[in-house]
Formats: C-alpha cells, structure tokens, sequence
C-alpha cells in the first residue's frame, strides 16, 4: 500500500489516511504471523546460550592421581626470572603473530556492528537537480529540485536478523577466547625459547671447561714426554679429544646461536643476537597445579572457542530456517519537489509514501533448504571440532602429569649417575698417576663425567618445558589478574 500527499499542508492533511492504511497493514502483518507459523523453534536451537555436554567418559580425577588445587593466576612468576617476566611482557607487546590475532578480533567486533545494523531501519538521503531549456525558448529555463529522505526497514518477525546478530557477536566471543589463547601460548613459546637459551649456553660453558681440560691434559703430556717421562702415545688420545670437543663446541655455539634469534623472533626484534643467556636455569616448586578435568572445559580458551563456534553455527542454522519463512519490509520517502527554487524555499510542494512488501520464497531450485542443510552440517563439524579440541585437551594434561613424574625421577638417577662418574674418574686420575691405569682409563671417565652433567642439563631443561606445557594445557594465566 501506499499514501501519497502533495501541497504546503499535504503531510497534515493525510494524517487519517496514514494512520488507516499502518492500522490495516499492521492488522494483515499480525494476522499473517498468527495464523502462518507455530512456535518457530529450528533444529540446533538447544545449543543457544549454554555451554555443550560432551559425549565423552571424562573421569571425575586425573589418571595420574594428581589432583590438587589449581591456581589460574601468575605461574610465570613460579619461576622467579624477572628477566624471563620482563621477555614474556615485551613479546606481548610486540609480537606481531599477537598484533594479527588482535586485528583479527577488532574484525570480529566491526562485523557484529554491520550485521546488528540490519536490524534497525535504514535511512538516507538524495538531492537531484535538473535544470532544463526548450529552444525556441531562448530566455526562459527550468529548475527542478527534489531532495528527500528514504527509509527501509525489514520487520525481524521471526528473529532471522537477531540469529545472524547472535552468530556475529558468538564470532566475536570466539576471536577474544582465541586472542587470549594466542597470548597464553606466546608467554608459554616465549618462556621455553628462554629455557632453551639457558640450556644451550650451559652446554656451549660445560664444552669449553671440558675442551680447556683436554688442552691442559694435552700440555702436561707434551711437557712429560719432552722430559722423558712419558710416551707419544699418551698425548694423541688427548689430542684427538680435544679435536672433537671443539667440533663439539663449535655446534653447540651455533645451537646457542638458533636459539637467542628465535627469541628475538617471538620477541618482535630484529635478530642481532644480543640477548644475555643466564648461568643458570630457574628453579620450579614441587607443587603440581593440576586441578580436577572437569575444570578444564571452562578454563581452556581453546575450548571456549570451539564452543563459541558452535553457538554461532547452530544461530546461523536457525536464520537458515528462516529464510523460508516470508518477510516483511517497509519502505518510505519523506521529501519536497518543485520546478523552482523559490517555491522549494516555501515549502510549497512536500510529498511523502509509506510502503509494505511482503515477500514470500516460493521456489528457488532448493537453494533455500542446501543452504539450511548446510548451515546444519557445519554445527556437525563444529561438535566434532569440539570434542576433537576436548580430547586433544585432555591428552596434553595427562602427557604434561605423566612427563612431570617421569623426569623427577630421571634427574634423581642423573644426579646420582655424576655423582659415581666424579667417584670413578678421581679413582682413575689416582691410579693413572700411579702407573696402573693408561690415559685412556681417565679420559673414559672424564667423558663419563661430561655425559652425566649435559644430560642432567638436558633433562632440567626437559622438566621446566613440561611445566610450562602443564601449565599451558591447564589454560592456566602467565600474569597476575587484578579485579577492580
């Protein structure tokens, strides 16, 4: 329907008539939503606004019989490394994988501001402007001036435009629970790359002591054997080990070296190698952060993603639906026309309609039902992400725990393993001196020695790893939280 007024007073003077043509359209429109739907509930709607049960036997205790007390907040500071807290602070703040992930994020946000516009009336305006001359009139021209107003509004009667809103704000929800897994797992990459920089320079320190013992043995053999004390066969054993000690330093330097850029990578500098490793690892409590596994499907931002991508699936099934339903749109102008300006000036010549389309799908080649069926087939595959990112999940906690115990126990047995090595190689350099054992005896347990230190270096380096990927599976926070 539509009302058209013209004159100075024209919009006053069909007032009545609006109102009669909205209060018949309103009828028709209530009318049509009473009688041609019943309780629209699509399929896929029982996952609105909750989180999902998993279809899974999720035990009430870790395998592992660990279960204590998890505590969310601050477990970079466990390690007591300002250095390490002020690394993984600036990788925040300037690693640019982060900087993507939150563009990505403010994406979301602008997207759920498109899509919520929808669902308010859109309204804008134009001005056209003609001016036109008849030939044989030489003196005289026409001007023609029509500014006005339009609106459009589509009547959300089914909540089409409030499911495609949802689905926008759970994408938005899903990219702030994926930013904040980003940020987590760069502390966590952050502070293993830190670990690992420790670990190589105690190697590359651990190599030069044992090539500079090498060299002094090697020296003293030589001094001997120039004062007859000795023979050429004790020093080419102590030459070649020599030789490939520093083979050996030379790779673990170069180690060092792959490690301090990748560093400097996470960190968002340029790679100029100029990070001072520490000459020591960081110590961690014995206490393991475990908490419960039902726990971990709220705590995991992974996992509160992967449900947000479910909600906003099923919300865009539901408008799917909707798309067979009919719908109903408004339009309207508000404006003025007149041939001249001075007559716009007035007022003289106001106009203005209001219209209602109602619009039903009849037949569209069944695209309206592939895309809902589609719609339904993508909250399958986000279910099956789920519970796919769910068992993933667990795995990591379990592995994390079981790791945890496994290399306590192996650097209790490294420790003792030096220990004996340090034992064996005093009892060598005793007897060597003696007479009784070659050179090749006490550069034996000397290498013993060496073996004993570089894996316990290894293995520490191993542990502290494993928490950190504890933590991090836990979806534990690196920083302290404060709330106002």
């Amino acid at each position: 329907m539509t009302l058209f007024a013209k004159g100075r007073f024209g919009f006053f003077h069909h007032i009545p008539s609006l109102f009669l043509g909205w209060l018949i359209f309103s009828s028709f429109a209530l009318i049509l939503l009473l009688t041609s739907c019943q309780s629209l509930v699509s399929p896929g709607q029982s996952v609105h606004n909750q989180s999902l049960e998993l279809t899974l036997n999720v035990p009430k205790r870790w395998l592992n019989s660990v279960n204590l007390e998890f505590q969310e907040n601050a477990w970079l500071q466990d390690f007591d490394s300002p250095t390490l807290e002020a690394l993984v602070k600036e990788a925040i703040l300037y690693n640019y994988d982060l900087r993507a992930a939150a563009a990505r994020l403010d994406q979301a946000r602008q997207q759920l501001i498109i899509v919520g516009a929808n669902r308010i009336p859109s309204v804008s305006a134009n001005l056209e402007v003609k001016r036109s001359k008849i030939a044989s009139e030489i003196a005289s021209a026409d001007s023609t001036l029509k500014p006005n107003l339009n609106f459009n509004w589509e009547l959300d009667i089914w909540g089409r435009l409030k499911d495609s809103r949802n689905a926008a704000f759970q994408d938005w929800q899903f990219e702030k629970a994926t930013l904040k897994g980003a940020r987590l797992s760069l502390a966590a990459q952050t502070a293993k790359a830190w670990i690992s920089v420790i670990e190589a320079h105690l190697k590359v320190k651990l190599s030069q002591q044992q090539a500079k013992s090498f060299a002094e043995s090697a020296d003293q053999a030589q001094k001997d054997y120039n004062q007859g004390l000795g023979t050429a066969l004790n020093i080419k054993p102590l030459l070649t080990n020599l030789a490939n000690e520093q083979a050996r330093l030379s790779a673990l330097e170069r180690q060092r070296t792959q490690a301090i850029l990748a560093l400097e990578l996470l960190l968002g500098r340029y790679p100029t190698e100029t990070i001072e490793p520490a000459n020591e690892l960081p110590s961690i409590p014995e206490q393991i952060p475990a908490g419960l596994p039902a726990q971990l499907l709220e705590r995991r931002p992974d996992l509160r993603a992967a449900n947000k991508r479910v909600i906003a699936s099923s919300y865009r099934a539901s408008a799917a639906f909707k798309l067979l339903l009919p719908s109903i749109n408004l339009t309207g102008v508000l404006g003025t026309s007149s041939d001249s300006l001075k007559s716009l000036l007035k007022g003289d010549y106001s106009l203005w309609s209001i219209a209602g389309n109602l619009f039903q799908p009849i037949f569209q080649g069944h695209r309206l039902r592939a895309q809902y069926e589609k719609a339904q087939r993508a909250i399958d595959e986000a279910v099956a992400n789920y519970t796919s990112t769910a068992l993933k999940a667990f795995r990591e906690v379990e592995l994390a725990l079981s790791r945890e115990s496994s290399l306590r126990r192996q650097i209790d047995f490294l420790y003792l393993a030096q220990q004996k090595a340090n034992d064996e190689k005093e009892l060598m350099e005793q007897q060597y001196r003696r007479g009784l054992v070659g050179i090749t005896n006490v550069l034996t347990s000397e290498r013993k020695v060496f073996t004993a230190k570089n894996d316990l270096i290894a293995t520490q380096s191993l542990l502290l790893q494993n928490r950190i990927d504890l933590y991090l599976a836990l979806g534990g926070e690196f920083e302290r939280i404060t709330h106002p």
